[in-house]
């Protein structure tokens, strides 16, 4: 569990000391601004995933699903836009099918670093259910 006041300073007097240092800016304008604008950008980020991934894009893994995938809202979320495999499979930590090579997926890469290093472990894929899904879509056929 994060501590609060870590994560409040990662929002706002990280970006404030940032302002500071690099461009001279008042410390205290850098963290009312510079953190602000930060927060308000992070917001909308994250409700872009649940509104505009879910109104346009792919839907190849689940034709059902509202979801789908949105290379766009991707890049703004770091890896979050590949919507319509995360509804279909929402135990993967990948939130995607292929890894950064294929798909620009940023929050893999970072939990696969982690994992690495120790840090994570337990981590669930859902490609063989796809490729079994996939078989049998196949065979009905």
């Amino acid at each position: 569990m994060c501590d609060p006041f870590y994560a409040f300073y990662i929002v706002f007097f990280f970006p404030g000391q940032v302002a500071y240092y690099c461009w001279g800016e008042d410390y205290w304008n850098g963290v009312l601004v510079a953190g602000s604008l930060r927060y308000c950008t992070v917001l909308h980020f994250t409700f872009l995933v649940n509104s505009a991934a879910h109104l346009w894009g792919d839907r190849p893994y689940d034709s059902n699903s509202v979801s789908g995938e949105n290379p766009i809202v991707n890049i703004f979320t770091g890896g979050e836009g590949w919507h319509n495999w995360h509804h279909k499979y929402p135990f993967d930590y990948a939130a995607s099918e292929f890894g950064i090579s294929t798909q620009w997926n940023p929050s893999k890469l970072f939990i696969d670093s982690m994992a690495k290093l120790g840090l994570v472990w337990g981590r669930k894929r859902a490609t063989s259910a796809w490729a079994m899904s996939r078989e049998r879509r196949s065979r009905d056929e």
